[in-house]
């Protein structure tokens, strides 16, 4: 009789030697692309803990992240943080945990804990903002903002006011009270100093509808006003015009340029309620303009350089070359399907604040892709120096939530996910790689 040990054992064997040939047939396929000079370097040793959602400064000195471990007091629970660390793993500091700081009113007696949206590093590293709830009296997710230096200091709460609502007698209405219900996405300028945010739903009665809109405000939550958000009338939420309904059914693409100058957006176009298309306008409101002419609903993530000048975006429809990666002009022009010389499609991960490379994964791979040459580099493979796989997982770009823009690519170094030896759990390594030997 075979024990259930040698089952486990052949099992085990059996995988890591599958593994084996697909990636060798996978890496005889990527001959025609040359491969960078890459090394890659453990960051975080978080022992129990998950981590989760990095976001890298510019100059990809530091980064931010979520951290999840049990509570001590109650194993039941999740506590999580929000740290920052030196990509070489020193100087690692905790900027918020759970249940540390209060709500402001009306609830101040409630604990804020971390909400559900990956925090955010501003371009120079000097504050991070990260979306907060409270679980008590009520359940109110992701409905505060949350700002600190990244030194520790300034720590911040703002609440989301809806200006629709501020003239009304909202408490006649039925509204509990004059705020957003929820934070969807949000974005910050290179110097953390203009912020753009999505926002949604409202604590009134359902028979008024689902708002959603797109506000703006200075990082010390000055000036917020909303940039698309619809009027209150007396049978509920209506839109004047178009574009209306940003990130709501359709449209989830959403990016802010580094220069804090040019938001891009996704939004319904015209009263057929698949039309939609991708709008972008300056940071005072002037300038809206429609970019693209899908008129589908599928556009799921996007990146703007610094300047605001290129976009990309992944879209997920039928139209133009149907599912994948372009690139456009902030005016509209040089709409371009990106191809790759192996894979059927560009599955974009991220891009340079340049805007002129964005990453991108081949199975088990990591490529770079020149967006004005579209060639290509392999940075990413299981056979670098410092590859960390084990119990049959491969190393790979960080998770992040659907239509999230993500930030872990700066210049020449990435973060990416792997599993060391013995543990169950994936931490963050910097892939560092060097294109000068490209030709």
């Amino acid at each position: 009789m075979r024990s259930p040990g040698n089952k486990k054992a052949k099992r085990l064997i059996f995988f890591m030697v599958l593994g084996l040939i697909v990636i060798t047939g996978v890496r005889s396929g990527l001959g025609q692309i040359p491969t960078a000079k890459s090394q890659i370097v453990r960051i975080t040793h978080s022992k129990d803990s998950v981590v989760k959602y990095p976001s890298i400064s510019n100059n990809g000195q530091k980064f931010l992240y979520l951290s999840e471990s049990r509570d001590l007091v109650n194993p039941d629970k999740i506590l999580k943080s929000i740290k920052i660390i030196n990509v070489n793993g020193t100087e690692e500091k905790v900027l918020f945990t759970d249940k540390v700081k209060k709500a402001p009113p009306p609830y101040p007696e409630s604990y804020l804990v971390c909400g559900t949206r990956p925090p955010l590093l501003s371009g120079d590293g000097s504050k991070a903002f990260f979306a907060l709830s409270i679980e008590e009296p009520l359940q109110l997710n992701d409905h505060y903002l949350g700002v600190i230096n990244t030194d520790g200091t300034g720590f911040k709460v703002f609440t989301l006011r809806n200006t629709a609502l501020a003239s009304l007698d909202w408490q006649e209405k039925g509204f509990k009270d004059d705020t957003w219900n929820r934070i969807s996405n949000y974005a910050v300028s290179n110097n953390g100093k203009k912020l753009v945010l999505i926002v949604k739903g409202h604590h009134g009665p359902r028979k008024f509808g689902f708002p959603s809109g797109i506000l703006v405000m200075g990082s010390d939550g000055r000036d917020q006003r909303a940039l698309l958000s619809p009027a209150f009338e007396e049978e509920g939420w209506a839109w004047p015009s178009y574009p209306r309904k940003p990130y709501t059914e359709g449209g989830w693409a959403f990016a802010f340029s580094g220069n804090g100058e040019k938001i891009l957006f996704g939004a319904q176009s015209s009263a057929n309620k698949d039309d939609y298309d991708l709008y972008l306008v300056n940071w005072d409101g002037s300038k809206l303009r429609k970019i693209t002419d899908f008129k589908d609903r599928f556009f799921t993530i996007a990146d703007i350089s610094d300047d605001g000048k290129r976009i990309v975006f992944f879209y997920g429809g039928k139209k133009r070359q149907g599912i994948g990666t372009y690139s456009i002009y902030a005016d509209g022009t040089g709409l371009k399907y990106l191809r790759s010389k192996v894979a059927d499609r560009v599955d974009f991960e991220d891009m340079d604040s340049k805007g002129k490379r964005i990453l991108h994964r081949y199975k088990y791979f990591g490529i770079l892709m020149d967006l004005y040459t579209q060639k290509e580099v392999v940075i990413l493979h299981p056979e670098m120096m410092g590859y960390a796989g084990s119990n049959g997982t491969f190393m790979d770009f960080p998770y992040f939530l659907s239509f999230w823009n993500p930030r872990f690519m700066a210049e020449d170094k990435v973060i990416i996910t792997g599993t060391p030896k013995g543990r169950i759990w994936r931490e963050f390594y910097l892939l560092d790689f060097a294109l000068s030997d490209i030709k």
